[in-house]
């Protein structure tokens, strides 16, 4: 599967930033919530988000989006 730009730059700048949210948001669950209580739920909870995060950054640094890669219509 190519990485065919699919998205324009409303649906770059959205993803960006609701990526570097869930990348903050995961880090200070890491930080704050997983890491003081050590149970397996926090840290995969916590690491999903960082995941996630990450991978909606790369979704607006490359103008692509899996959804739309699939066929499924996004507004931006």
């Amino acid at each position: 599967m190519s990485l065919t730009c699919n998205i324009n730059r409303t649906g770059r700048v959205l993803r960006l930033l609701y990526g570097l949210l869930l990348i903050a948001a995961g880090v200070l669950m890491l930080v704050f919530w997983a890491n003081p209580t050590g149970g397996w739920l926090a840290w995969i909870v916590s690491t999903v988000c960082v995941l996630g995060g990450v991978f909606a950054v790369f979704e607006a640094a490359n103008g692509w989006c899996v959804m739309r890669a699939m066929g499924i219509k996004t507004p931006w």
